[in-house]
C-alpha cells in the first residue's frame, strides 16, 4: 500500500471523527434533563434561587394550580372555623369540571372548603371561599392580583379563584414558584398541601360524609408514581392549559419547588418532576458564605453642616445553592457604600453578592444584603437581615466540559483505529514480502534441479 493511500485513509478518518465527535458530545451531554413540558422551573424554597428552568417566564394558563393562591388567601384572611353559606354561584361552573356537589344554602366550614379546593380540586368549593372572603368573585380576584403583585409575580393576572379557562387568567412557572414559596410560610398551608385524604363531615343539606383525595399521586404510597421526598403538591388541567403541576420536595436539607406547565400527557408531569428533583438533589448543594470586614466611616450632613459619622458594619453570613462544579470560592462580594449621608435622605449601604466561575448554573448577581449601620451621635440603630436571591440565566459551560471529556475519548478511539490500520498495513506488507521470498526460493530451487 502506497504512502499516498495511507495518507488518504488517515485524512478521511480525521475528518469523519471531527464531525462524529461534535454530534456524539452533544447527544451525550448530561446537563439538566430534557422535558416534554413546554415550561418549568425548579426553585430553592429557602432563598428563591432558581436552579434550573425552561421558559420560566412564558405566560401560560394555570388551570387548578390557581387554587394555591385561593387557599393561601383563605388561610391568611379568615378562620378555619368560619361558617360559609354556599350561594347559587356554584351552579355556574361546568358540570363536567371538578366539584364536590355543593348545594346552594349548604353550610360548610372554611376548613372543609379549603380541603375540598386543594385535594379533589373542587371548583365549587373555591367559589365558596372566594365569595366568603372577598364578597364576590371579582373582588376576590382583585385580592389575588394584589397579592401576586406584592409578591413580585409581575407576569400573573387572575380573574377567578379556580383556574377555569379565561384568556385574561394566566401566570408563569416562575411566578407560581414565587407564590408557592410564600404560601409555604402561611400558617396551615403545608398541612393542607401535603395531605392525601380528608373526611368532610355531613352538613345541613348533605347527610353523608364526603371523602376527599388528592390528585397528587406522588403523595400516595400505593401509587406507581409515589415519590418519598414529596412534601405536597397541586395539579391542574383544562383543555387550554393542558396538564400543570406544582410540587415541593425535600431531601438532605434542601427544599425545592417545581412548577411544570403545559404537558400533554397526564402522567408525564409526575415523571418529569421526579426527574427534575433528582437532578437538582444530585447536582446542587447548600453553601454557607461569610463576609467580614472593618467598619467603614461615612460623613453625615444635616443640610450643608457635617454633624458626625455613620459606621457601616460589614459582617454578613448568608447561604445559597451551588452546583457541584462550583465552590464557595466562586462567590464574590462587592461593597456599595455612599461616600456621604444626609439626615433628609435614606442611607442605603449594601453588599452585592455574585457568582463567578461558570459551571452548569445560573451566574451573575445572586442578590443584595442590606448592611446594618449605626449613627454615632444618637442611639438609633437600624438593622435588617434582608437577603433575596434572584439569579439571572447565563450560558452554561458544563456542556463544554462534557465535550472535552468526549474529545479525549474519541481521540483515543481514533488513535486506536489508526494503530489497527497501521498494524494491518504492516501485516499485509510482511505477508507480501514472505510470498515474494517464497516464490524466489521456489524459482531458485527449480533452476538448481535443472
Amino acid at each position: 500500500m502506497s504512502k499516498k493511500v495511507i495518507s488518504l485513509i488517515v485524512a478521511v478518518i480525521t475528518v469523519f471523527s471531527a464531525g462524529f465527535l461534535y454530534c456524539f458530545a452533544d447527544s451525550n451531554y448530561k446537563g439538566a434533563p430534557e422535558t416534554v413540558s413546554e415550561a418549568y422551573v425548579v426553585m430553592d424554597a429557602a432563598t428563591g434561587q432558581v436552579l434550573i428552568e425552561k421558559n420560566m417566564h412564558s405566560k401560560k394558563y394555570p388551570a387548578s394550580i390557581t387554587k394555591i393562591m385561593t387557599t393561601l388567601l383563605a388561610l391568611e384572611n379568615v378562620s378555619l372555623d368560619d361558617k360559609v353559606t354556599i350561594s347559587k354561584s356554584v351552579y355556574t361552573i361546568p358540570k363536567n369540571s371538578s366539584h364536590v356537589a355543593l348545594i346552594a344554602g349548604e353550610i360548610l366550614t372554611v376548613e372543609q372548603l379549603v380541603y375540598a379546593t386543594m385535594l379533589p380540586s373542587a371548583n365549587d368549593a373555591a367559589i365558596g371561599l372566594a365569595e366568603h372572603i372577598g364578597g364576590s368573585i371579582s373582588e376576590f380576584a382583585e385580592m389575588m392580583n394584589e397579592k401576586a403583585k406584592e409578591l413580585g409575580a409581575i407576569d400573573t393576572h387572575f380573574t377567578n379563584p379556580h383556574g377555569l379557562p379565561d384568556e385574561n387568567h394566566y401566570t408563569t412557572p416562575y411566578d407560581m414558584a414565587v407564590i408557592t414559596r410564600y404560601a409555604l410560610g402561611v400558617e396551615g398551608f403545608r398541612e393542607v398541601f401535603g395531605t392525601s385524604s380528608y373526611t368532610c363531615s355531613p352538613t345541613n343539606l348533605q347527610s353523608e360524609k364526603r371523602y376527599f383525595h388528592t390528585e397528587v399521586l406522588m403523595l400516595n404510597k400505593s401509587s406507581d408514581y409515589y415519590y418519598a421526598n414529596t412534601v405536597g403538591g397541586k395539579f391542574g388541567w383544562t383543555e387550554d392549559s393542558k396538564y400543570t403541576a406544582v410540587t415541593v420536595a425535600q431531601k438532605d436539607g434542601l427544599e425545592l419547588i417545581c412548577v411544570i406547565m403545559k404537558t400533554n400527557q397526564r402522567y408525564d408531569r409526575m415523571k418529569e418532576m421526579k426527574k427534575l428533583f433528582e437532578y437538582c438533589f444530585d447536582n446542587f448543594n447548600k453553601a454557607s458564605i461569610s463576609f467580614d470586614g472593618d467598619d467603614v466611616a461615612v460623613q453625615v450632613y444635616d443640610g450643608s453642616e457635617p454633624i458626625g459619622q455613620n459606621y457601616v458594619n460589614v459582617n454578613v453570613t448568608t447561604s445559597c445553592i451551588l452546583h457541584k462544579s462550583l465552590s464557595e470560592d466562586n462567590i464574590s462580594a462587592k461593597l456599595e457604600i455612599p461616600e456621604v449621608a444626609y439626615t433628609t435622605e435614606e442611607f442605603l449601604p449594601r453588599m452585592s453578592i455574585s457568582l463567578d466561575g461558570g459551571g452548569y448554573m445560573y451566574g451573575g448577581e445572586l442578590g443584595e444584603v442590606m448592611l446594618d449601620y449605626s449613627f454615632e451621635m444618637s442611639d438609633k440603630i437600624l438593622e435588617t437581615d434582608v437577603f433575596v436571591i434572584e439569579l439571572k440565566p447565563t450560558v452554561s459551560v458544563e456542556k463544554d466540559k462534557s465535550k472535552i471529556n468526549y474529545i479525549l475519548i474519541i481521540a483515543g478511539i481514533v488513535l486506536a483505529i489508526f494503530a489497527v490500520i497501521i498494524l494491518c498495513i504492516r501485516s499485509y506488507n510482511i505477508r507480501k514480502y514472505r510470498t515474494i521470498r517464497r516464490r524466489k526460493l521456489a524459482e531458485k530451487y527449480r533452476k538448481m534441479q535443472e
